[in-house]
């Protein structure tokens, strides 16, 4: 609630230095100022007297400080605080500009935040009892002084959560249609850079992104911001967006730019670099990264690449931790292998109807796919197996020819591998002919089938999607995480 400042008030300077005021003069124009910052925020309308002026900036924190300078012109001219009206695409501020420089919010009691930690975290902190002044026109310093929350999340966007609480005007996804199964009301947005996508981590608890200012973030179910950090290199440089990695229990974050890996642990803090060598690939399709070629593997471990044995004609798929999965082509046992040699080998189990091991396909966090012949040569068995004990998670009779070319996707629950659509929790399949898949979130497959996109749910139903539906990066605590028009929207389920 939008609350005026209390009468009997006032605030004479004070040991910080800050000039403050009556509130008796604290008493509005005949026509208010208003800011009215534009949907991307590169410009800002500030209108006083009936006069409007445009402003411009290169990043919204910058756009929103021009607009203030101007407020605060007006202030200087007029010889007292000027009351604010400021608005954006996330809603609208009342807030009071002074002479010199003072902003803070119009009343009423600051909300609390929970504050990032981390090195980068220290420039996004607004705590509850902050203004903000601007120390020539603008130059932003921070006071400690009476109520400003508000102040603080509008001046400051790129760490702000908008929520959806019931209010006037709930947060809505309304650039992109909503994935089915979901609605278009979020429970929270942030703004993001336009080149960042997000990641949640495999445990469905946390976010990473770039934020508005370029800043490494990632936040909780909530969508505040854990931590935040500087990348060592710029975003067009990084190779992809932030990944997930195993860090002891939980997860930590890693980025590849060029031949330089970087890993921060999962509290955040600095993070640890390793020179990847020029003749190797980087794969994040394990819980750990593997660094490897032909020949040799590497894995990030306490502070260096340590090398892991690998034994033609064996090659290296997926890292879990210190430990290396390698497999051979049409072979098995495949085997766990350690930095310092230690070997356990797995034999999985012959599913129904399967022969001998025609081919493993591909390895992903838990689940090794293998390729079985059968007795027939017009059938073959996919079969997903558990990675760590060879049994045999789900698996189904099929041409060879209707998964030429196929590929895994796995979700939480669901998977496919063409047109095979997998129930990882009870090991049920079905076929879906047509079906290409493209990405997995959740119990949902998203893909085409003759050219058309779909997502198909756990009683392996087809939904039609519209033109550019937005299709969830994973799941945060249950919600679709998506992307639409540089911000990062958390859809609850239906």
């Amino acid at each position: 609630m939008r609350q005026r400042a209390t009468s009997g008030i006032s605030w004479d300077t004070c040991a910080t230095g800050v000039a403050v005021t009556s509130a008796d003069e604290l008493e509005p124009p005949q026509q208010p100022v208003t800011i009215v910052i534009a949907p991307d925020e590169s410009r800002a309308e500030v209108t006083f007297q009936g006069n409007t002026q445009v402003v411009t900036g290169g990043i919204p924190k910058e756009t929103r400080r021009e607009a203030l300078d101007a407020v605060t012109r007006h202030a200087l001219a007029l010889g007292r605080p000027v009351r604010v009206n400021a608005r954006d695409s996330n809603g609208e501020w009342q807030l009071v500009v002074t002479p010199d420089g003072i902003v803070h919010a119009e009343g009423g009691e600051a909300p609390e935040h929970k504050l990032p930690k981390g090195p980068g975290a220290a420039r996004a902190r607004g705590r509850a009892h902050t203004v903000l002044r601007f120390t020539g026109i603008g130059v932003l310093t921070v006071g400690l002084l009476a109520v400003a929350g508000g102040v603080v999340m509008w001046l400051l966007p790129d760490t702000v959560v908008t929520p959806s609480n019931g209010g006037e005007d709930p947060v809505t996804l309304e650039a992109r249609p909503n994935p089915p199964g979901y609605g278009p009301e979020a429970d929270w947005r942030i703004p993001v850079d336009p080149a960042s996508r997000p990641a949640v981590s495999p445990d469905g608890n946390r976010v990473s992104y770039f934020d508005r200012e370029g800043q490494l973030v990632v936040a909780g179910p909530d969508g505040t911001p854990e931590w935040s950090d500087e990348p060592p290199a710029d975003i067009a440089d990084i190779e992809h967006t932030p990944r997930f990695v195993r860090d002891g229990d939980g997860y930590g974050v890693a980025l590849l730019a060029g031949d330089t890996l970087w890993q921060w642990p999962e509290s955040g803090g600095d993070p640890v670099e390793y020179e990847v060598p020029s003749d190797t690939s980087v794969s994040f399709a394990g819980d750990s990264v593997l660094v490897s070629n032909d020949e040799s593997a590497f894995v990030p471990l306490d502070g260096e690449l340590r090398e892991v044995p690998v034994e033609a004609p064996a090659g290296p798929l997926i890292a879990d931790g210190e430990r290396v999965l390698m497999a051979e082509l049409r072979d098995v046992p495949w085997r766990w292998v350690t930095p310092d040699a230690s070997v356990t080998e797995v034999e999985p189990d012959t599913p129904s109807g399967a022969d001998t091991v025609d081919q493993v396909v591909t390895a992903r966090g838990d689940h090794v796919i293998v390729r079985w012949s059968t007795e027939s040569d017009d059938e073959v068995v996919l079969a997903a197996h558990d990675s760590t004990d060879g049994s045999v998670v789900a698996s189904h009779a099929i041409a060879p020819d209707e998964i030429e070319d196929a590929r895994w996707i796995e979700g939480d629950t669901m998977a496919a591998y063409g047109p095979i659509l997998v129930r990882l929790d009870d090991g049920s399949t079905e076929v879906l002919e047509g079906l290409r898949p493209v990405s997995a979130a959740g119990d949902a497959v998203y893909g085409e089938i003759g050219g058309e996109p779909v997502a198909v749910g756990p009683d392996g139903a087809r939904s039609d999607l519209e033109e550019n539906t937005a299709r969830p990066w994973g799941l945060l605590d249950g919600r679709a995480v998506v992307f639409a028009e540089d911000h990062i929207y958390a859809l609850s389920p239906q």
